[in-house]
């Protein structure tokens, strides 16, 4: 690997400096763009995770506003 990396710098040298700083650029953006995939797959997990737990809270809170609400009929019928 480092051989074949070797002789593709020499090769991109021999055409100039330029090459050689643009074949550095290029692998800099593709592992940049890899990382930046991978945290938005992570935000997107994050993002479901939290939409589950504000459904199931929003769930739990109707569920204790039914019991709230009975209470209340039950005692405004007591009266």
């Amino acid at each position: 690997m480092e051989a074949a990396l070797a002789k593709a710098l020499a090769l991109l040298a021999s055409y100039g400096p330029g090459f050689v700083v643009a074949a550095i650029f290029v692998v800099l953006y593709l592992m940049e763009r890899k990382k930046s995939e991978q945290m938005a797959e992570k935000l997107t997990e994050l993002s479901v995770a939290s939409i589950r737990a504000d459904l199931e809270h929003t769930r739990a809170y109707e569920s204790l506003e039914k019991v709230f609400n009975s209470a209340i009929q039950a005692l405004a019928h007591r009266r």
